[in-house]
Order: structure tokens, then sequence, then C-alpha cells
């Protein structure tokens, strides 16, 4: 049975369907509600209840009007767990609460790390290929990571009213967004030195596209057109820029140096990783409640010192720049990566969504991924550009 659970669950993953117990869900929901009775899975919804444990739900389905409420997708595989086994439901009533979900939180939980495994297993492999292969494919990898994050913000903000009007000023923004990034990558790729008429040109280049967005939106009879304005500025900055950063750290002269990327990638995500086991063990005093209310104190301590060991590491291992520079953009990472982290979970907040969007299943969104690697390019190339 575990085994078909696994296959069923990897196969949905894959082909971006729900699984057959996914399927079958709504046919024994339907059935325990017409009936009425009292039954073990419903024993178990009041159990968590109890308890208060909190999963992401997915959408509004209701029990009944007399149970627990809303209830998630972990707790759905429970009661279709159950339900998928009448006949044994005489033997479930005879074992305590406690060990039925022992017995059956294990299976919801294991169905979330797979998914988050899956997940994982090919954005590493995406991300690797991307960086290690060759200048044009890590062009294309940052180029891609950058679209998305800019579809994703601009999902999350930009006015809504006419799906048309909505569609054109999201393509528009996200445009405008990677322009930067493309021309940095193009110069630096060619070799072309910054002299004063290549920013001339670039600047030419530019400039129309940003006054274009308020010729647009004279016409488009919007609403709010000064606040599509501010957003699609702002994502050029907050988003576009930063990644037009990313060429100039991987390109110096004829150099590629896409170890240096690499490091401060895995320098972002050793800080996030460090932050939360630290802070889910020890962690008690809230750093930012407001904001984001699981942050503490001590996993952000625990953070910064696992990515100061990590960084030293990375100084024995790469030799792009010396051991003080590679602590000293530990330290960047540390400090700016949680402000990153934060001042997304504030536009989260502000627009009332738990992710920026759901492309990496168990993940949330590509912007929830790079959401601390953002806020920490600027700060670390000025860093390594003051160093050449």
């Amino acid at each position: 049975m575990l085994l078909f659970i696994l296959f069923d669950f990897l196969l949905s993953s894959i082909q971006g369907k729900p699984t057959l117990f996914d399927q079958m869900v709504d046919q024994f929901y339907l059935l325990n509600v017409l009936s009425g009775e009292p039954s073990v899975s419903l024993r178990i919804f009041v159990w968590f209840e109890k308890i208060e444990l909190s999963f992401p739900v997915p959408d509004e389905r209701r029990f009944n009007s007399e149970s627990v409420g809303y209830f998630s997708d972990g707790v759905v595989a429970l009661e279709l767990f159950v339900g998928f086994f009448e006949w044994h439901l005489l033997w479930f009533s005879s074992v305590d609460d406690q060990t039925i979900i022992a017995i059956f939180l294990i299976f919801a939980l294991m169905r979330g790390l797979v998914r988050r495994a899956i997940t994982a297993s090919i954005f590493v492999v995406i991300m690797l290929v991307g960086l290690f292969t060759g200048p044009y494919t890590f062009g294309l990898l940052f180029f891609l990571i950058a679209a998305l994050c800019l579809y994703e913000f601009f999902t999350l903000t930009l006015e809504r009213g006419g799906r048309r009007r909505y569609q054109i000023r999201k393509i528009f923004g996200i445009v405008l967004g990677l322009l930067p990034s493309v021309l940095v990558f193009i110069i630096k790729l060619r070799g072309v030195p910054p002299s004063e008429e290549v920013i001339q040109l670039a600047s030419l280049l530019f400039s129309p596209f940003v006054f274009t967005i308020f010729i647009y939106e004279l016409y488009a009879a919007s609403k709010q057109p000064f606040s599509n304005i501010a957003f699609l500025i702002l994502g050029l900055f907050y988003i576009g820029l930063p990644f037009a950063l990313v060429n100039f750290i991987a390109f110096d002269g004829d150099q590629f140096l896409y170890r240096l990327v690499f490091g401060l990638l895995l320098l972002t995500w050793v800080n996030d990783t460090g932050a939360y086991l630290v802070g889910s063990k020890l962690g008690k005093t809230p750093l930012f409640p407001r904001v984001s209310p699981n942050k503490t104190w001590e996993g952000t301590i625990g953070g910064m010192l696992t990515t100061l060991v990590f960084g030293f590491v990375l100084g024995l291992l790469f030799e792009e720049v010396a051991m003080t520079s590679w602590l000293i953009l530990a330290v960047i990472v540390a400090l700016f990566g949680n402000l990153g982290d934060l001042v997304e979970s504030m536009l989260k907040r502000s627009v009332g969504v738990k992710d920026s969007g759901s492309l990496l299943p168990g993940h949330g969104g590509v912007l929830d991924r790079f959401d601390a690697f953002i806020f920490v390019i600027p700060f670390a190339a000025a860093y390594l550009l003051y160093l050449r």
C-alpha cells in the first residue's frame, strides 16, 4: 500500500494532476456527510482541532457544519486513508485517537516530504546545469529566474481590472525588468568596455520603455494608474537591476567567475537553512513579529554563524577572491539576506498571500526562493566591484 501511495504521488507530481487519493476523497467525503454518522475520520479531525495543528489549505472544502470546518491536503489524506479501508473501521474504533493520528500523520507528512524532495531535486539539477555549463546557459538560467520572479511580483501587485489590460501591463513590466539584465549580459559577454558611448546607447534604449508606461496608463482607463506605474518601476528596481548586477559579478574582463555567483547562492541558502534549524529548536525571541511572526533572534544569529563557517569553507575551496573577502561576503549575506526575506514577507502580507506563487510544489514560488538572494546582490556587487 505504501508503494502504491508513493507511486501515485510521484506520477501526479510529474503530470501536474491530482492524485488518485485526491480524486477519491470527494466521494468518500460526500459519503460521510450524507450518512451523518460519526466515523473514525471525524474523530481524527476533532483531535487535530484540539491540538490546533495548522496545515496549508489548498481549497475551502467543509467537512460538515458540526465538525471542524476547513481542513487541509494532509488531513484530507487521513480521512481518505480511513475511508479506503472501510472494512478496518471496526478495528480502528478499538484504538485510541493518538495512535490513529500518529499512523496517519506519518502518511500525510510523507506526501509533503516527497513533493518537496522531488521539487528540490529538479531545482538543484537545473541550477547546477545552468551555472556550470558555460556563460550562455548561465545567462539563460538567470534570465528565466528573473522573468519568473517578475511574473510573480506583478501577479501580486498590479491592478486586475480588465484581463487584457492586466496581461499587457504584466508583459510590459516583465520586458522592462529584463532589459537591464539583457543589456549587461550582452555588453559583458562581448567584452565591451563601459565607455561613455555604451552608457549613452543603453540610456537611449532604456529610457523610452520607462516613459511608455505613463502613455499606456493614460489610455488604459485604470482606476489606479499611478499605482500601476509605481509597481512596474518598482519591479525594475527590486528585481530587474539585481539580476543585471549578477552579470557584473560573474563577468570580469575575459574571466567567467560563475563559482562566485554559485558561492553567493550557497551562502544565501545556508543562511536560510541555519536560521530555520536553530530557530525551530532554540527560537524564543521574535525578530519581527509584525511582518514574520516565526522568525526569531536565536534563528537569525544561528544562521549568521552557520553562514560565517560556510564562508570559511568556500574560502578554502574557491580562489576567485581571498578568504577575507569570502568572510565579508558571508556577513553581507547574513545581514541583507534576512532583510530581503523580511521585505518579501512584508510584500506578501500587504497583499494577503502566503506564497508568491505555486510553481515549486512544496516550496511556494520562485520569488520565495530568491527573495534573500535578490536583496544580497546589490551589496555584494558593490563590495566586489570595489575590490576590482
